[in-house]
């Protein structure tokens, strides 16, 4: 597995989707509203919470689990 500085590529490990679950359950009405989820550039904080992904990596598993879940609860 590659990485880039602390950042992992790849598929995400058991730790990173638990940090995933907790950041969402914890932020879930910014994650829901896009205009609060833009203004507190919320996945610059998941990244700050799962250090070992960027911002766009956060981004693009949201949308994935999303995608394929609809939502977490």
């Amino acid at each position: 597995m590659k990485s880039t500085k602390n950042h992992r590529v790849g598929g995400w490990n058991n730790t990173e989707n638990n940090k995933y679950v907790t950041f969402i359950k914890k932020y879930r009405d910014i994650i829901d509203d896009p205009i609060e989820r833009k203004k507190k550039k919320i996945f610059n904080r998941m990244s700050h919470t799962i250090k070992t992904r960027t911002a766009d990596q956060c981004r693009g598993h949201h949308l994935k689990i999303k995608k394929r879940y609809g939502s977490i609860d």
